[in-house]
């Protein structure tokens, strides 16, 4: 009890990704444990959870995992890093590797390397920037290139504790695309909000529409940081 309760005086402010697309450029408290949690739906729905871990402040291994999928075998692993690059002035930039583990055939593989930019402007607003490449398959088509994702954001802070965000996400390039007109066949509008409802816990929720599916899209969940492991 007497460790844990140090733990969490030393617990930070949650940084988290979500209900974004995008991944920020800045990674967790240093030596703190986070847990992203929450319920997605995306043409189906879904319940991703991420738990993160920053070493030092310089790099944060993670793993994710979709919830639902679980019980049938087919979780969905991915594991990877954020590696700090740059985190001074206001603006952070990182580099996002990822790797899918998979558990079971009906698994396919996927491999994510982006850069990651996030920057504070005055007055509470911010601009986010992720590109980079995705690589997937399977046994049967081997690995294929998936394209090049372009995500930017753009967020305000009207208050301390309230964040909001509004977010285009597209795709160039990729199986059957000719041109980078295939982006505008993946992209992804949406906005959403963050409350930070205690010093260590924050509620976010976020809407949109995918204009390839025409179905919307939906993120509401929770950010909690556990404090220090060391």
């Amino acid at each position: 009890m007497l460790v844990w309760t140090l733990a969490a005086a030393q617990a930070a402010t949650p940084t988290p990704d979500r209900p974004s697309v995008s991944r920020g450029g800045m990674l967790v408290a240093p030596h703190t444990l986070e847990l992203e949690l929450g319920a997605q739906w995306a043409g189906a729905s879904s319940v991703p959870a991420t738990l993160k871990y920053s070493i030092a402040g310089a790099v944060e291994p993670r793993v994710s995992a979709n919830l639902t999928g679980v019980e049938a075998g087919m979780p969905g692993l991915l594991g990877g890093a954020k590696i700090r690059l740059y985190d001074a002035d206001r603006t952070a930039v990182a580099l996002w590797a990822g790797s899918a583990i998979p558990v079971s055939n009906g698994e396919g593989y996927r491999a994510e390397l982006h850069g990651l930019l996030t920057t504070s402007l005055s007055q509470g607003i911010g601009l986010q920037f992720n590109g980079g490449i995705d690589l997937g398959g399977d046994d049967d088509r081997g690995l294929l290139f998936l394209g090049a994702p372009l995500v930017g954001a753009v967020s305000y802070a009207p208050a301390g504790k309230v964040s909001t965000f509004a977010e285009l996400a597209g795709r160039v390039g990729g199986p059957g695309c000719e041109d980078a007109s295939c982006a505008y066949g993946d992209l992804i509008i949406d906005g959403g909000i963050g409350f930070l409802l205690t010093e260590v816990l924050m509620i976010d929720g976020g809407l949109g529409w995918m204009l390839r599916t025409e179905q919307p899209y939906a993120q509401l969940g929770l950010s909690a940081n556990f404090g220090s492991v060391r």
